[in-house]
């Protein structure tokens, strides 16, 4: 994962995903994308084929992988229409 100058290796398995400042030995992709990008993927506001399309996002390997990758964020439920957040202490 490539964000600026900044490199991370992503490694998913058994359920669980690990991240590490630094290359990866042997990527089943790589991912190069400023953080705007990478934050639009993830929440789902922008579809991956319109950011490569683009040019804002860059994928060397298996897209699938890459696919798979940007869904693993869940994102919380949506706020119900008259719902209230209390925060204590507040008037």
């Amino acid at each position: 994962l490539r964000i600026g100058d900044d490199r991370f290796s992503v490694r998913i398995a058994d359920g669980w995903l690990q991240l590490a400042r630094g290359e990866a030995d042997r990527p089943d992709a790589t991912i190069q994308a400023d953080s705007r990008t990478l934050a639009a993927l993830i929440h789902r506001d922008r579809d991956l084929a319109d950011a490569l399309q683009a040019g804002d996002v860059k994928i060397e390997g298996r897209i699938a992988a890459v696919e798979r990758f940007v869904t693993l964020f869940p994102l919380p439920e949506p706020a119900t229409p008259g719902s209230v957040l209390a925060v204590e202490g507040a008037h």
